[in-house]
């Protein structure tokens, strides 16, 4: 396992050109609704709705501290929207007690953990299919289960400026080569993650 490196899988179609599995071997990885149905993410957050059938191997679920009926085992924590990173560690006092971070929120799940990684200490963490095209379609998945609604180009946009930011406090790599010219941030071959490295 490398330490202080993260990979946090998105749902695009480029997820279906990496071996997943060869990755959830060397590193601590972050997933995001029904990528917990597919592969056995160490972290599994979500934001908007609770999918069904969550692997048993799944790793800590995190969902909103305000969800009724949260699954399994849940760790809370407390979405504040933020156009960039919470990086200091913060507490909401959870009314259903206890406490829980806060992580900010801008527009998708991955900010979310981008912030978590930051809070967490990671120092490297690799993005694989994490595209966010800046167009207006139907936002499509690799499993085929798509958004139902349509997205903006300044959606997707803002979304890039927020991880952009936090790569101000961790190197952050894109490592879909198709989408490599429409990110500033470094590129990475996503066939370098599969180099076993023991630390």
């Amino acid at each position: 396992m490398r330490k202080n490196e993260l990979v946090i899988f998105g749902r695009s179609p480029f997820i279906d050109k990496v071996d997943v599995g060869h990755i959830l071997q060397n590193y601590t990885t972050v997933g995001f609704n029904h990528f917990g149905q597919h592969y056995p993410v160490d972290h599994l957050f979500y934001y908007d709705k609770y999918y069904e059938d969550i692997r048993d191997d799944v790793g800590k679920v995190w969902v909103p501290y305000h969800w009724p009926k949260p699954p399994r085992d849940s760790m809370c924590y407390a979405p504040r929207p933020s156009k960039k990173p919470f990086v200091p560690a913060k507490w909401f006092n959870n009314p259903s007690g206890g406490k829980c971070p806060i992580l900010g929120h801008c527009y998708f799940t991955v900010s979310l953990a981008i912030n978590w990684a930051l809070i967490q200490g990671y120092t490297r963490i690799h993005l694989v299919g994490i595209d966010h095209i800046e167009t207006d379609a139907q936002f499509k998945h690799h499993d085929n289960i798509d958004a139902p609604n349509r997205l903006t180009p300044l959606v997707h946009k803002g979304i890039k400026s927020y991880i952009e930011i936090a790569a101000n406090y961790a190197q952050i790599f894109q490592t879909n080569p198709d989408v490599w010219d429409d990110w500033n941030l470094p590129k990475l071959n996503v066939e370098s993650l599969y180099n076993v490295i023991e630390e």
